[in-house]
């Protein structure tokens, strides 16, 4: 069986505010209670913003529950405007991880942010070595940690 999986670009309207508001499937969210043993929360974000936008929340429950968190960037989001003629990739890039600095500041004062270094669109090809990354970022504190990546089937290329 194959999931079908929307595809998003840069170019494509966001969805309106309005439109999550009204989404019958929220009512139905309960929130999430962190199990007793987890010490540590390890986000693991494609670009600069996924982790806030995806895991905001979770990233400040854990924080005021004194949990260490962690969010791991593999791209620094550098190709998110390929047409830009305002600014380069480069210093786009650079903006997008003070931007999610900025944001874990205010989400779980203290997080830890690592950058991975992969190339922007190219996630998928560097299996292995977004693997590996993650295994030595959790380390041996593997069975008190909650590790949170992205739904495959969400659409947006890495």
């Amino acid at each position: 069986m194959s999931i079908a999986r929307p595809v998003f670009a840069h170019t494509d309207p966001g969805t309106p505010e309005e439109a999550w508001r009204v989404c019958a499937e929220w009512r139905s969210v309960r929130t999430l209670a962190l199990p007793d043993h987890v010490r540590r929360v390890v986000v693991v974000a494609p670009h600069p913003d996924d982790e806030t936008l995806a895991a905001g929340g979770l990233m400040a429950t854990a924080h005021e529950a004194g949990l260490t968190v962690d969010v791991v960037l593999l791209t620094d989001g550098e190709r998110s405007h390929p047409d830009s003629v305002t600014v380069t990739p480069l210093d786009l890039g650079a903006r997008r991880v003070e931007e999610s600095r900025a944001a874990l500041s205010v989400l779980a004062p203290g997080a830890r942010l690592h950058r991975v270094g992969l190339p922007d669109g190219g996630v998928g090809e560097h299996a292995e070595a977004t693997v590996a990354e993650i295994v030595r970022i959790v380390g041996e504190a593997g069975p008190e940690t909650l590790l949170v990546a992205p739904w495959v089937p969400g659409g947006h290329s890495g």
